[in-house]
């Protein structure tokens, strides 16, 4: 599923020189930054049909074990593979509850971070 014509496209975009990572959204489980491939970021890709406690256990996985928890969000209320905006907004309520254990951010200033 990283291909795209039959070339791994996690390769390519760390030769392009374009990005400073990427998630790949099949693969949530968390992972350590000092085993992480900047183009190749596990994340948790979210719609409404995921259940809530799915998140946050994945969220609860990350903090218990000092590593980072990614999502991927298409739509916000409407596109491609569409979160509803009731949704996103509860997840980040849960997020703000915890923000003296997390550090919320983009995926740019995460790779940025971990590319120092």
């Amino acid at each position: 599923m990283k291909e795209v014509g039959g070339i791994n496209y996690v390769d390519t975009l760390s030769r392009s020189g374009l990005f400073l990572g990427a998630r790949n959204g099949f693969s949530p489980e968390p992972v350590s930054p000092e085993n992480l491939n900047l183009f190749d970021i596990p994340s948790m890709t979210v719609t409404d049909k995921v259940p809530f406690d799915e998140v946050t256990a994945y969220i609860e996985q990350a903090v218990e074990s000092g590593t980072m928890a990614v999502f991927c969000f298409h739509g916000i209320g409407d596109d491609y593979i569409v979160t509803s905006r009731e949704y996103h907004q509860k997840i980040i309520d849960y997020l703000q509850v915890k923000e003296d254990q997390i550090w919320v951010a983009t995926m740019a200033e995460i790779a940025a971070h971990l590319s120092k």
